[in-house]
């Protein structure tokens, strides 16, 4: 059951087996772990693909705030590039640092800040590889 409705393919799911291997229906874990990393008053910034892990993407965030100064009227100017490998390897820890985040207005670096792995990244077994989420 999510949201008090059953997700079994006979009550009306069209997601076949998504809820005989973990529970959730296709999108109730990441809107979940948005909503987890905003009531604790973090960002999630950005995904880094994954080898070898439960799930094919990792979610980051900001290992600390970030606070660059900008003229009040050109704040959505600022971009950030994102300095990320290609992939990561499972298993890493939470917290584990695997880039960094630049601020830049006009082809300027006004910041930078590291990207950490918010949540465990678990290595994955035969299932997942079979099924690749």
């Amino acid at each position: 059951f999510v949201d008090g409705a059953s997700c079994a393919n006979d009550a009306g799911c069209p997601w076949w087996g998504c809820w005989q291997y973990d529970q959730l229906p296709p999108g109730r874990y990441v809107a979940d772990f948005v909503a987890g990393v905003a009531a604790a008053g973090g960002v999630c910034a950005e995904t880094v693909a994954v080898k070898g892990g439960r799930w094919q993407r990792a979610p980051l965030a900001f290992a600390e705030p970030l606070v660059v100064g900008v003229p009040r009227d050109r704040s959505d100017e600022v971009v950030f590039r994102y300095e990320l490998p290609d992939r990561i390897e499972a298993p890493l820890p939470a917290g584990e640092v695997v880039g960094r985040a630049v601020a830049e207005l006009d082809g300027h670096d006004l910041g930078a800040v590291d990207l950490m792995v918010s949540e465990d990244v678990e290595k994955g077994g035969f299932w997942d590889r079979l099924f690749k989420r």
